[in-house]
């Protein structure tokens, strides 16, 4: 993806964060990776203060969606101007790929005996964002990140998260039916599975999250700063490996 951006942008400073890579990122708990986050880029401005005086693009895929999302929400004064998603899980996820690496053995309809436990919270990412539609009492009371995010507790920087999300200047939100990873592809926009049902889906419009406007994804919509672009016949790993992709989709948000 960098090579994409310093292609089409020549002179432009493009970054990726080498941070948590490989097994770190599978059992890094997310809160310790976004305060990983915090540290690099506050590094990164004090070194580059020139280059970040106007603000600067953050584009991020997958888990790691999910974690720049969290960033600029737990970050005052973050500077962030678009924060471009691609296919992230931001209402969690359910689905049994996420399991394999650690718990190859175990079915997602089982999984949440083990994840919704504080041992997983602490030594299992995905656990903190592990989402079960069937055991949603179980998720809010042990899930540590994901509830904690989206406000959905309380959160006594509730309102702090949600002031520091509007200061972006617009969300852009992609996936994709054809996304076999998150499950389901609609939490990409926050949409996702219907109480008790791994088939129905809820989309974000219908979620408590926005009709409440928990952490501002209505108020970013109401006044156009908030973009959701599903496309069709798009795997998970294309956003970041597909130049077309981002020739098409994300290379005008750059500007």
């Amino acid at each position: 993806m960098t090579k994409f951006i310093q292609q089409s942008h020549p002179g432009t400073f493009a970054f990726s964060l080498p941070l948590f890579q490989g097994e770190a990122s599978e059992v890094t708990p997310m809160w310790t990776q976004i305060e990983g986050m915090q540290h690099a880029i506050a590094n990164l401005t004090k070194e580059n203060p020139q280059l970040f005086a106007k603000g600067y693009h953050l584009m991020c895929h997958s888990q790691g969606a999910l974690a720049c999302r969290a960033y600029v929400m737990k970050t005052p004064s973050h500077g962030v101007v678009n924060l471009i998603s691609l296919s992230g899980p931001h209402m969690g996820q359910y689905g049994a790929k996420n399991l394999v690496p650690i718990f190859p053995n175990t079915s997602r309809e089982d999984a949440w005996a083990i994840l919704y436990t504080p041992t997983a919270q602490k030594h299992f990412t995905a656990a903190g964002y592990w989402n079960d539609p069937f055991h949603q009492e179980r998720f809010l009371e042990y899930s540590t990140f994901l509830p904690v995010l989206n406000n959905y507790t309380n959160n006594p920087d509730a309102a702090a998260f949600k002031s520091n999300f509007l200061q972006v200047k617009q969300v852009y939100l992609f996936g994709g039916p054809q996304d076999v990873v998150i499950a389901p592809w609609q939490s990409a926009f926050f949409g996702f599975f219907h109480p008790r049902s791994d088939v129905d889906v809820i989309p974000m419009e219908e979620q408590a999250v926005y009709t409440g406007d928990y952490f501002g994804l209505r108020t970013l919509a109401s006044s156009s700063r908030l973009v959701a672009t599903p496309v069709a016949n798009v795997e998970h790993v294309d956003w970041i490996t597909k130049q077309s992709l981002f020739t098409t989709y994300l290379e005008p948000l750059l500007i």
